[in-house]
């Protein structure tokens, strides 16, 4: 604040700032300071409300739609989109369509299918009535990671842990009145559960029980079907083929097994090894291996074959399955090689114009 006042003839400018007063006399220059300014007062009281306004507010503005007013929405193009607002106004924006992002890895294929097809070519009798019997199976029809035991015939064999679905039928004969039952046992234990029964008759001396069951078993899990009646005279009749009519000869057991999977399509653990090989024209082509492939090769051109030279390293190993032993050395040379009689080599032999390779046993 600042105020001049007149004394006499001199002029006194009053200057308050920051709470100090200073006076100016303009003939004498004098300058003094005077005492702070006191504090503040007390804040006064709250006035009353002001009248409701009578004047209604704007009418706010909405909007009424969105829409896409050019391009199609492919990938890496743009489109326009266009606002329309309560009010008819419109206005516009712009959006970049990515592009579509990279295809997945392709799923897991398909698991293994093991599987086994099985049946007896005996008729098979009950030592004593009201007492188990397993049933046996002497033939295998088709099989893949399920065997039939060599020495205990009626033991099914799983290779493979997995879920299965095992299925049976098998022949009941009996002259007279029976009742005769199934079921199956596990690693030498009955499964619960799992037991149906059949009768015969005077009427209807054959019965054909047949029924499923699905087990999740662990490798080498064995399973065994068993049969028991109350008259010792059941048997499971095998009959042989017939001419007039003719008909299949019929088993008195069958049991077929397969792998519970979403496909069958799949890899099998361990393949056959592969051979390369030359047709006529030295061009190379891959089959499973037989020793036909190698006795007949027309030879594997050397120009056909990646790499300068063909050496021991670059022949490796060769399977026991080409001939039914390790092939315990592999010569690559001219000339037949000289080894004691009986013994198994490969020889790739050079002293042509076409790599041949040759398996020999020494003899």
């Amino acid at each position: 604040m600042s105020e001049i006042v007149e004394i006499g003839k001199d002029t006194v400018n009053l200057t308050v700032v920051d709470n100090n007063i200073t006076l100016d006399v303009q003939t004498s220059s004098v300058s003094l300071t005077a005492a702070s300014v006191g504090p503040q007062g007390p804040q006064g009281l709250k006035g009353s409300d002001g009248a409701d306004s009578t004047v209604p507010g704007p009418t706010g503005n909405g909007i009424s739609s969105i829409v896409r007013t050019s391009g199609t929405g492919a990938a890496g193009t743009t489109d326009t989109y266009t606002i329309t607002y309560s009010d008819s106004a419109t206005s516009t924006f712009n959006v970049v369509n990515g592009a579509n992002g990279a295809t997945g890895a392709t799923g897991a294929g398909g698991a293994l299918g093991y599987y086994g097809s099985f049946y007896d070519t005996t008729t098979q009798t009950l030592t004593a009535a009201n007492t188990p019997k397993v049933i046996t199976l002497n033939t295998t029809a088709e099989n893949n990671g399920i065997t039939i035991n060599s020495t205990y015939k009626s033991r099914i064999t799983f290779n493979y842990a997995g879920t299965y679905n095992i299925q049976f039928s098998a022949q009941v004969s009996n002259n007279g009145t029976s009742i005769a039952n199934f079921w199956l046992r596990k690693n030498g234990t009955d499964l619960t559960w799992t037991n149906g029964e059949v009768t015969t008759s005077n009427q209807n001396h054959h019965v054909l029980p047949a029924w499923n069951y699905v087990l999740t078993l662990a490798a080498n899990d064995y399973l065994e079907f068993v049969w028991m009646s109350n008259d010792a005279a059941n048997t499971l009749e095998a009959q042989a083929a017939t001419t007039s009519p003719a008909s299949p000869a019929v088993a008195s057991m069958i049991v077929t097994v397969q792998q519970v999977m979403y496909t069958q399509v799949g890899t099998y653990p361990s393949g056959q090894p592969g051979v390369v090989h030359a047709d006529s024209s030295g061009n190379l082509t891959s089959s499973s291996i037989v020793n036909a492939d190698i006795a007949t090769s027309a030879g594997i051109l050397p120009s056909k074959i990646s790499g300068t030279a063909v050496t021991q390293a670059d022949v490796g190993t060769v399977s026991s399955n080409m001939l039914g032993a390790s092939v315990i050395q592999t010569y690559v040379q001219a000339s037949s090689p000289t080894v004691s009689l009986g013994t198994k080599y490969l020889w790739w032999d050079t002293s042509q114009s076409s790599l041949t390779l040759w398996i020999e046993d020494g003899t």
